[in-house]
C-alpha cells in the first residue's frame, strides 16, 4: 500500500535547515516584534468592540494575529542553535505569554456580555 499522505512532508520538515544567517535571523525578529505590536492593537481593539456588533469579528481577527505572531516565534525558536535561542525566549517568551493571557480576556469579555 502506498505510504499515508503527508509522510514525506513530514519527513523532510525533519531534516537539519541550513543555519540561519545573522540577518536572517534579524529580520525574522524584527516581523515578529512588528506581528507582536500589531496583534496587541487588535487585542486592544476587541476589547473596545466589547458588547458591540462588531466584537466577534474584531476577536477573530485578533486571534489570527496571536496565532501568526506565536507561529513566527515558535518556528524562529525550533530554527536558532541553542544558544541563540535561549536568548530569543529569554528576551520574547514573555511578551509570548502576554499575548496568550490577553487572548483569553477576549473570550472572558465575550462571556460577560
Amino acid at each position: 500500500p502506498p505510504p499515508p499522505r503527508g509522510f514525506a512532508s513530514a519527513a523532510a520538515a525533519r531534516l537539519p535547515a541550513a543555519p540561519l544567517t545573522p540577518e536572517e535571523i534579524k529580520t525574522k525578529s524584527d516581523d515578529i516584534q512588528d506581528a507582536f505590536a500589531e496583534a496587541r492593537e487588535e487585542i486592544e481593539a476587541a476589547m473596545e468592540a466589547t458588547g458591540t456588533t462588531y466584537f466577534n469579528e474584531e476577536a477573530e481577527y485578533a486571534r489570527e494575529c496571536v496565532e501568526k505572531v506565536l507561529g513566527e516565534y515558535y518556528a524562529l525558536c525550533d530554527a536558532l542553535p541553542e544558544g541563540d535561542r535561549a536568548a530569543f525566549q529569554r528576551a520574547n517568551g514573555m511578551k509570548m505569554e502576554q499575548l496568550k493571557a490577553e487572548l483569553k480576556q477576549i473570550d472572558h469579555a465575550h462571556d460577560d456580555h
